[in-house]
């Protein structure tokens, strides 16, 4: 979520001035603040879920962790397929009917997943399970067009900067819950993790109830002042296909595609560290970790950087705070490369800290990187085509998600097996088979697409606003007696 600050006219403390302009909320409609409230409820779930679905799948469900990844994968690609359509799905629906098809969905699907988790002797559960996985995509991608939609629909145009704003922090404080849940979940109350699933069908039903508040698709609001044109209609496809004709398109795409290396850091927060800290942390240490708190660094860490680095945040040059924030994120995976030894006086100590370091250092980053990215877009993009470079820049996203998905399996397989914690311990594990190796290889590949995105700076903001000047060396200047 990309947030900008008027320039000119305001003085006094920026922060406070940000909260202030905060007021403009009350324009609102109640059903906006409905739709924020199945926005909180919603991300309890996701996060819950998406943060132990790895552990889920391999402890309790019996799959290999390769098998694990493309479930994983596949969960994701039907997420983003739906998503195309979701759109278009929700207006036809109507908000409160497209919350209830949404969420009923997802809510089926988790009892179902309840159930079977609890019942191994079902024969074939395994395979059922991975079903109601799936098909609680579209469910998922229906309530992200919900949200984004419901936004915009029930805010004012004062008020809608602000409304995205709080939009965003609720989204992040119904990760951070989520997070925390697991851990009661797992850890206090000692229970199964397929309990994570009944915990997310009570999400669902109270969100159902809050959405009965949403107005009636008749009684929304539209468009007033939105004036009427006599432009020639233009077909999608043809607006699609004129994209690619764009330069600034081209640079954005390449943009996108160049920090993938990046932006793949958080697949691998829900990919890869479920199961590399079960099998590093909790298997040394015998004991249950805080992995919910540990995931909740972020959201936590990304709630309470909204109100205190956007109001400063347009001080400096867009691209290279783009480029400071991704190269924080990147530092955060070198450290993962580091000798245990070095955060802790044993393997579960070291791994811990070292973990918590790099969720910190990681989260720092984005708090700089996530907002400066989608302001890029928002500047290279001609007027009216926000949401087309928006959308389509997506697509480099989506495919690494597809191929870290496909690949996260095999890397746990190859590097951080069960068992390895016995061969850290003893000190004979060589480096090239140590999950050091793992993230010496991804944080390689970060720091590359850090600096493809520097040396290339001068393009990628060609004829913006936000375009950097290379340096050169310094003409000879002549002066006069």
């Amino acid at each position: 979520m990309t947030t900008t600050t008027k320039s000119g006219g305001s003085s006094g403390n920026p922060i406070s001035n940000y909260i202030k302009d905060f007021s403009v909320l009350k324009d609102n409609k109640a059903s906006y603040w409905a739709v924020q409230a199945v926005n909180i409820l919603d991300c309890v779930a996701y996060y819950a879920m998406i943060t132990t679905i790895t552990l889920f799948l391999t402890g309790n469900v019996g799959l290999e962790d390769d098998i694990s990844g493309y479930v994983v994968t596949g969960y994701g690609i039907a997420v983003s397929l739906t998503l195309v359509v979701a759109g278009f799905l929700t207006d036809s629906f109507g908000m409160r009917k497209a919350t209830f098809i949404g969420i009923g969905l997802q809510t089926l699907c988790r009892v179902g997943i309840l159930v079977l988790g609890l019942s191994p002797e079902i024969p074939g559960r395994e395979w059922m399970i991975v079903f109601l996985i799936i098909l609680s995509a579209p469910g998922q991608a229906m309530m992200q067009a919900v949200f984004q939609a419901g936004t915009k629909l029930f805010s004012s145009k004062r008020s809608q900067s602000a409304s995205y704003n709080v939009w965003y922090l609720l989204m992040n404080l119904g990760f951070a819950l989520g997070g925390l849940s697991v851990d009661v979940i797992r850890k206090t109350l000692e229970l199964d993790l397929s309990y994570i699933y009944g915990m997310n069908a009570v999400t669902g039903i109270l969100a159902i109830l809050v959405g009965l508040a949403i107005v009636k698709k008749s009684e929304q609001g539209t468009e007033e002042d939105e004036p009427a044109t006599n432009e020639k209609k233009v077909s999608g496809w043809e607006k699609f296909l004129g994209l690619f004709k764009q330069p600034p398109f081209k640079r954005m795409l390449a943009l996108m595609g160049v920090l993938l290396g990046v932006r793949a850091v958080f697949l691998y927060t829900f990919m890869l560290m479920p199961l590399y800290w079960a099998r590093t942390i909790e298997a040394s240490s015998g004991e249950l970790m805080d992995m919910g708190f540990v995931q909740s660094i972020n959201p936590i860490m990304i709630f309470a950087g909204v109100f205190l680095f956007i109001p400063l945040a347009n001080k400096w040059n867009m691209f290279k705070m783009l480029i400071v924030g991704t190269l924080m994120s990147t530092a955060a995976i070198w450290l993962l490369v580091m000798p245990w030894q070095w955060f802790g006086d044993s393997v579960a100590s070291g791994y811990l800290w070292m973990t918590v370091w790099m969720m910190i250092l990681l989260s720092l980053g984005e708090i700089i990187w996530s907002p400066k990215l989608y302001d890029y877009i928002a500047t290279v993009a001609p007027k009216g085509q926000e949401g087309s470079y928006l959308g389509m820049g997506m697509i480099p996203w989506f495919l690494a998600k597809t191929i870290v998905g496909l690949l996260a399996g095999h890397m746990l397989m190859r590097w951080v097996p069960e068992g390895i914690h016995t061969s850290i311990e003893a000190g004979t594990l060589g480096f090239w088979d140590s999950p050091e190796a793992m993230w010496l290889i991804l944080a390689t590949w970060a720091t590359l697409s850090v600096l493809v995105a520097w040396l290339f700076r001068g393009w990628f903001t060609k004829g913006t606003s936000a375009e950097v000047e290379v340096e050169e060396a310094p003409e000879a200047k002549t002066t006069t007696a």
